[in-house]
């Protein structure tokens, strides 16, 4: 087992706990090698190393951006993925019931089941939770460029607030699975998994396993309709708002109408530019190590589950 460390995650969060998830690591058993990041980017290279070393199985220990590079590291290996939530969001780890208490999610390493999940991508980057275009870009922009002294749920909405009245509808060519239509919207978010932001539930009933993204459209809405209605996204029910149209497809094309304006753009919170953008899914791309609870009546997740050995 090759653990991938980003002593930088959680605001320094998981610097100070790693003694502790060594510790547990080898109470529990696990047979394992350890490397720190050192920069961005440094994960999805040592996981590409990892892949050539031959190691089996992969951990990311960090928040969404480690997983996300580990992910790009791994993607098309057939290497098995484990993830130990230590970050400030962990919100891919929300959607597969992924336990930030260590000892539970080290448990998971240890005794675990293997999940095969979806993977999108969009340009040269693949990732596994939530890509978009228009207002969450900008979001994300300005949690990196303004918000840095906060983390979480709390850095989110603070960048939340700050684009609200600055940030205005865009005329997008929406296309969907070859379908298009024509939209003026806030905010296009292209899910695989379920949360954004650090628990906002923004995909509610997206499956990492059922070989679509949920695509959810916030159209034209004012800022204070934004205001009224925004407590709602935190408990999954805002998709009955009339604003908000929800689809599911394979591919997903953005681009917009207006020839020059810039439209950004974003995968799992990290900026790639601006429309026009393509997001592809790709069915049963990556193994994650899950709870065997992860399983429940009438859901996707363990499709074709297996119990997991890992050394």
């Amino acid at each position: 087992m090759y653990v991938i460390v980003n002593p930088v995650a959680g605001r320094g969060r998981s610097r100070r706990v790693w003694p502790t998830i060594e510790a547990e690591l080898r109470l529990q058993g696990l047979s394992f090698e350890t490397v720190f990041t050192e920069r961005p980017g440094h994960a999805k290279e040592l996981a590409q190393q990892a892949v050539k070393s031959g190691y089996q199985v992969v951990v990311a220990v960090g928040g969404d951006g480690t997983l996300t590079e580990v992910v790009n590291g791994l993607a098309g290996s057939g290497v098995l993925l484990g993830l130990v939530p230590v970050g400030s969001g962990n919100d891919f780890a929300r959607s597969l019931h992924i336990p930030q208490d260590i000892t539970e999610a080290v448990g998971i390493l240890a005794g675990g089941a293997r999940l095969t999940v979806d993977l999108g991508r969009v340009g040269e980057n693949y990732f596994i939770n939530v890509a978009g275009v228009g207002f969450d870009a900008q979001v994300a922009l300005t949690m990196a460029e303004k918000a840095r002294w906060l983390k979480g749920t709390a850095a989110y909405v603070y960048a939340v607030f700050r684009c609200l009245f600055s940030c205005k509808p865009f005329p997008l060519r929406l296309e969907l699975d070859g379908q298009e239509q024509r939209v003026n919207a806030l905010l296009i978010a292209v899910a695989n998994g379920q949360y954004i932001g650090g628990g906002m539930h923004i995909a509610p009933e997206a499956q990492v396993d059922d070989g679509y993204f949920d695509v959810v459209v916030l159209e034209n809405i004012s800022p204070f309709a934004f205001v009224k209605s925004f407590p709602s996204v935190f408990r999954g029910t805002h998709l009955t708002h009339p604003k908000i149209k929800l689809y599911r497809a394979r591919n997903v094309s953005v681009e917009p109408l207006t020839n020059g304006q810039q439209i950004p753009a974003q995968a799992e919170g990290n900026f790639i530019g601006c429309a026009p953008q393509v997001f592809g899914i790709i069915p049963a791309a990556q193994q994650v190590l899950v709870a065997k609870a992860v399983v429940q009546t009438n859901h996707n997740y363990g499709k074709g589950l297996q119990l997991a050995q890992v050394d």
